[in-house]
């Protein structure tokens, strides 16, 4: 926070295994925590990982807008299925290997309770399609200008950081996003097993 930072792209990890896990006490605890050192834009995930149940993913901003004192201002909304794999370009191996699935109706219920919550959305753009996906929601009233959004470059699942991807429609503000791997809440509340079998890493956005 002290370079500037104004927002906080939230996940949690379970504090036995340093999985990623989608858990509403997690949550709670971490944006006490946070709140206790900064004051910033909270933005809780709803992404998580792609074994968790679409309802799970969802079910947190409800009950987490239930309380004043955690809820957060935004919450991520990823506008499509996608791939998610990381490689390892030494070997050349693909250590994760997955598709995240986001179907219509799923999205349209993710915006619906974002809206209903007043909680922002965060649109997750991770490929060209996904602009068109957000589009459409505001064209279904689902989602409010001006949006929200944040591209997601340079990652093996996704657009890479080129000028053509920039050419963003009216309405949308103007992303920003940086992909680090380090979470430095996470990290420092919930440490990772130095072997991780899972093959997740860590992002965090600023």
């Amino acid at each position: 926070m002290e370079a500037g930072a104004a927002t906080v792209h939230l996940h949690t990890r379970d504090p036995e295994t340093g999985k990623p896990v989608h858990r509403v006490e997690l949550f709670k605890e971490t944006i006490h925590l946070i709140q206790e050192e900064c004051d910033v834009i909270m933005n809780t995930t709803t992404g998580a990982a792609p074994e968790v149940p679409l309802d799970e993913r969802k079910g947190i901003i409800p009950v987490l807008s239930a309380d004043p004192m955690v809820k957060p201002e935004m919450a991520s909304l990823n506008c499509s299925s996608l791939n998610v794999g990381f490689l390892n370009r030494k070997k050349g191996e693909v250590i994760l290997n997955d598709v995240q699935m986001n179907p219509w109706e799923s999205l349209l219920s993710f915006a619906d309770t974002m809206k209903h919550c007043s909680v922002v959305a965060e649109l997750e753009i991770y490929d060209a399609a996904m602009i068109n996906n957000a589009v459409v929601l505001r064209s279904l009233d689902a989602l409010e200008e001006p949006l929200h959004s944040q591209f997601v470059f340079d990652v093996l699942r996704g657009m890479q950081p080129t000028i053509n991807y920039l050419n963003i429609p009216q309405g949308f503000n103007p992303p920003r996003c940086r992909v680090v791997d380090v979470c430095r809440w996470s990290e420092r509340l919930y440490p990772r097993p130095h072997s991780n079998s899972s093959g997740w890493k860590c992002e965090s956005r600023f």
